[in-house]
């Protein structure tokens, strides 16, 4: 078992006791079970093609319609959960980074 990690500790603690916890949808299914995943986009330098950094852009599985972050941002709308997939973003970005 992976130790938890501090993006992991943010959003078990971002519910506040008393409330309750978003609805279970397809999104929270994708994140429940690790099947987002992100792509990192180079930033060149069109002067000379030199990468000078990357921009890291979420997705869904590829066969799925929940593949384009559009959709999954509406998702997390819907299910009032924009904060914890913001969280989660970071926690697959972050993890995929450094791998």
């Amino acid at each position: 078992m992976r130790p938890s990690s501090p993006v992991n500790t943010l959003l078990r603690l971002s519910i506040q006791p008393g409330s309750r916890a978003p609805a279970h949808g397809p999104l929270q299914g994708l994140m429940d079970d690790g099947r987002l995943h992100a792509v990192f986009q180079p930033l060149v330098d069109l002067r000379n093609g030199a990468v000078y950094g990357h921009e890291a852009l979420i997705r869904g599985p590829v066969d799925g319609p929940l593949h384009m972050p559009s959709v999954l941002f509406e998702c997390a709308t819907l299910e009032s959960s924009v904060m914890l997939f913001e969280l989660k973003c970071v926690d697959v970005i972050l993890a995929q980074w450094f791998a």
